[in-house]
């Protein structure tokens, strides 16, 4: 029954939780407050096992916020739901992988829509541990633990 209250929530703030008009996400704009974010930006098969552990990481993604974006083989793979556009790939690389990185890098945003890290590599553990450490992150165990 605590979760009721949350997910009303999450579905008035989190713009395809409630199926929000069938807008495609251009930027991570619309996201900001509502999500932390991972970019990954991998080649094959690199960017498949990127989903796949993020995939099977979904309970605590969810717990945490989190937005995820898989960047490679001349797609973006993501946990939302709902229509991106055409361009929002561009936008992602010229924004945040420019110039084109040799390798895999992972960013993670936080839900003020600042860059917190790189990483070569997607070590959940590692970023896990970076978000619980955030000031806001902190406040929303202490919360979670207050209901």
């Amino acid at each position: 029954m605590k979760s009721i209250p949350m997910l009303m929530l999450l579905m008035t703030i989190h713009p395809t939780a409630a199926g929000a008009a069938g807008e495609a996400l251009t930027t991570l704009e619309s996201l900001r407050w509502a999500n932390r974010i991972f970019l990954v930006y991998a080649s094959a098969p690199g960017a498949d096992r990127a989903v796949e552990q993020l995939e099977s990481f979904a309970a605590e993604i969810e717990d945490r916020q989190i937005a995820w974006f898989v960047l490679g083989d001349g797609r973006v793979r993501t946990n939302l739901e709902g229509p991106m556009d055409p361009a929002f790939e561009q936008h992602l690389k010229s924004r945040y992988f420019n110039p084109e990185p040799n390798g895999p890098v992972v960013v993670l945003i936080g839900k003020d829509g600042e860059v917190k890290s790189r990483l070569p590599d997607l070590d959940l553990d590692r970023l896990f541990a970076q978000i619980d450490s955030m000031p806001m992150r902190r406040q929303e165990m202490r919360d979670a633990n207050r209901e």
